[in-house]
């Protein structure tokens, strides 16, 4: 493997050569960055890791290259590169009232996707750009670190890549917020000499306590981040309107207890219980009811002496890694190099990953049968796989598909009965008077659709 991705390197290096991106650092060192970061997180596979080293060919303009790149290193990394080039086009109007539900933008990217290849190449990507959106312009600079805190961490998150998130999260947030960034990070410097003394001392405390009454157990603790902690104050606010500065937020530190069994995790509260005060109201039961991502943990918030107020979090060996690793990364974590073949055998592994539990089977086919396509404005629109042109003009507005004559998907003339894929970029050509066949009910799947028509063909007949 290493003699394939060195000549990828060589080759990259030749390709690239001293282009500069907008920050001053030239492709390859970011692109090599990217490549570095998949290896950080455990990928061997040599497709992936030579297709990060070319991730930029296509955007760099240098299309001339991608046959000599298909040829020295395979058809595989050739269609990462289609597919990465496609996906990283994408532009989600993320403001836009039409794209609200936040699952529609993750799955559009998960469904563009196709493999977690290209999923990988994207994320690390995000990591790497994140940190140089101080070089953008004020408008380009404040959308990219929307994307990174409403698209990309959350991503991250989902396929278990938390590290990837935090970087994503702390840029963005530090972009968009700086004020708000700089002060909590100044609140978090003053306290972290006493909290970090003191949270060592509780750890080994608790840890000592829990070996007493024979339970086995890992404690770790941290100091939450800027951004987490901007988040809890906006909750804070929202239900207590007296809160003033970050300063009051008690919380602002985590312990985690991993134990063995699930029962072990409420006797492990119910001991903690016996030493310190809870607050109930901050009391979330994550094992009885997981969150949408399938993540499993008991959370209470304890009061602690020096003014200091601590959420401890319980869970399993098993939910810790769940909640580490994610449902897909898990499996890459566990399989390694073996991962490709694993998605052979599990073709739509990826499109049952979303912010539904697993065993909401109707919702995993919901979103396994639906496509999402872009207006030119960037708003998206949700239809059944094999929805056409016609369907897609309807969707949007009655009068626009009764005037639709056909339309340019991603800049290409096509038909009423087009079939709309994953991430079409869709624009309706209409004329000015309606002008609806029976022809099209032929064209159409959706009811919305063939509503519409029926109406106008029943009006029609009565004239």
């Amino acid at each position: 493997m290493r003699d394939k991705l060195k000549s990828a390197e060589i080759y990259a290096k030749e390709i690239f050569g001293e282009r500069e991106r907008l920050s001053g650092e030239t492709v390859y060192s970011h692109i090599n960055k990217v490549k570095n970061l998949l290896i950080d997180i455990g990928v061997q596979d040599e497709n992936i890791l030579t297709a990060a080293l070319f991730h930029h060919v296509i955007s760099e303009h240098l299309t001339q290259y991608l046959g000599e790149i298909e040829s020295r290193f395979g058809h595989e990394v050739r269609e990462i590169l289609n597919h990465f080039d496609k996906i990283s086009n994408l532009h989600i109007k993320i403001d836009s009232p039409n794209n609200l539900n936040k699952e529609y933008i993750i799955q559009t990217y998960m469904n563009l996707s196709n493999d977690l290849n290209v999923l990988l190449i994207l994320l690390a990507d995000k990591v790497e750009g994140s940190k140089t959106l101080y070089a953008l312009d004020p408008v380009k600079r404040k959308d990219s670190a929307n994307r990174c805190l409403n698209i990309y961490a959350p991503i991250c998150r989902l396929v278990g890549l938390s590290k990837f998130a935090g970087v994503i999260e702390k840029n963005g947030f530090q972009t968009l917020y700086p004020s708000e960034y700089f002060k909590i990070k100044k609140m978090l410097k003053e306290k972290s000499v006493i909290t970090n003394n003191y949270l060592k001392n509780v750890k080994d405390l608790i840890q000592e306590y829990l070996t007493k009454n024979k339970i086995n157990s890992k404690v770790t603790y941290r100091i939450k981040s800027e951004y987490s902690i901007f988040n809890k104050f906006l909750n804070y606010k929202e239900k207590r309107k007296n809160i003033k500065d970050y300063s009051e937020i008690k919380d602002i530190a985590a312990l985690r207890i991993i134990v063995d069994t699930v029962e072990q995790c409420y006797v492990v509260e119910s001991l903690l219980k016996r030493s310190w005060d809870s607050v109930e109201e901050e009391r979330d039961d994550y094992i009885t009811n997981p969150k949408p991502t399938g993540y499993k943990s008991l959370h209470n918030v304890f009061e602690l002496e020096n003014d200091l107020t601590l959420e401890i979090q319980i869970r399993t060996k098993e939910m810790h890694e769940y909640n580490e690793f994610g449902n897909a990364s898990h499996i890459f974590y566990k399989y390694g190099g073996k991962f490709k073949d694993y998605l052979k055998e599990n073709p739509d592994l990826l499109k049952t990953l979303n912010f539904k539990r697993a065993e909401e089977i109707s919702e995993l086919q919901h979103f396994s049968n639906m496509v999402y396509a872009f207006t030119p404005k960037g708003d998206i629109i949700e239809l059944p796989r094999g929805a056409s042109v016609l369907d897609f003009a309807y969707e949007i507005h009655e009068d626009l598909g009764n005037r639709c004559v056909g339309a340019f998907v991603n800049d290409d003339i096509k038909k009423l009965s087009h079939k709309i894929e994953d991430g079409d970029k869709v624009e309706i050509k209409m004329t000015n008077k309606p002008k609806v066949s029976r022809d099209w009910l032929d064209y159409v799947s959706t009811h919305k659709a063939k509503k519409c028509i029926r109406r106008v063909l029943k009006l029609e007949n009565e004239e």
